[in-house]
């Protein structure tokens, strides 16, 4: 990254370069990825803000060795100049001082005046009723509200309160391919139910909201390929359903498991687990950390 600057923009040598760099951070991020299994989540933590940090390298060296957008001339709005219809108006008024000129009553200039249709007035810094009831036309200057509102449906907005972690009712990861998700320690601050389903090739970590005694209430998994799970505390069951060459790291009152093939459990249960129609399923104690 530190030649880009050196090396010529002939023959596309420099965007070469570029795409070298960008291919060896890609590289570096994907192998973080695969050993995701077997590298604790604080090394995890590092080795993602030594690969942002290396992409902000990148960008800041693009952007200073890029070269600069040609130079163009702006147009810019004559002050001074002034509009046909005053001008017509200022020779109006100087046809007015010259004797057997018309009144102004019955020139062309006021006829065409009186053309003019009048609209409702409105006042001054008040928006139109009929803008305001429609958001797509609404001044930029001012928020769409409605009209109708009533005084106490505005103090029932004013105090219902925003998003908060305080108001989370579940946690749930769905329908992603090929993304390592981790969630912050404010993923949950009750016991609230959890569910990890339809996922392939992804790395979920689930744990970092338990290790401050505040298990996920349940737990059900389905429908996931080819990923890497590690789901935390549970306190109550944990069913998992349809899994197929993957990792699952949990600790559970109750493991429940059918329809899963090539799955490797690490596991801690207070019960004993309930495994049914699965094949190649490989069992081994939790790690110390994810207890």
């Amino acid at each position: 990254m530190d030649r880009l600057a050196d090396t010529a923009l002939v023959g596309g040598e420099r965007a070469d370069a570029t795409d070298h760099s960008l291919a060896g951070i890609a590289r570096l991020s994907n192998e973080v990825k695969d050993a995701a299994s077997y590298i604790p989540t604080y090394d995890q933590r590092i080795y993602a803000e030594a690969i942002k940090a290396l992409q902000d390298k990148l960008a800041e060296v693009r952007a200073a060795v890029e070269p600069r957008s040609k130079f163009t001339f702006k147009t810019k709005k004559n002050a001074s100049a002034i509009s046909l219809s005053d001008a017509a108006e200022l020779a109006a008024e100087g046809r007015r001082g010259i004797p057997g000129y018309r009144s102004p009553g019955t020139s062309s200039v006021s006829s065409s005046a009186n053309q003019t249709p009048n609209y409702p007035s409105t006042p001054l810094n008040e928006p139109d009723r009929i803008q305001l009831s429609r958001p797509e036309i609404a001044p930029t200057s001012m928020p769409a509200i409605a009209i109708d509102d009533t005084d106490s449906e505005v103090e029932k907005k004013q105090k219902t309160p925003g998003f908060s972690a305080a108001a989370v009712s579940s946690v749930s990861v769905n329908n992603h391919h090929g993304l390592h998700i981790m969630l912050p320690a404010s993923g949950s601050t009750s016991t609230v139910p959890a569910s990890i389903t339809s996922l392939r090739h992804c790395v979920v970590d689930m744990s970092i909201p338990t290790t401050d005694g505040k298990p996920y209430a349940s737990l059900t998994v389905k429908g996931v390929k080819e990923s890497l799970l590690v789901c935390g505390q549970v306190a109550g069951p944990a069913h998992i359903t349809g899994v197929e060459h993957s990792v699952l790291v949990v600790s559970c009152r109750q493991f429940r498991m059918h329809n899963c093939s090539d799955v490797d459990v690490y596991l801690s249960s207070s019960s004993n687990p309930i495994i049914e129609d699965c094949t190649n399923i490989r069992f081994g104690r939790i790690p110390r950390a994810y207890v």
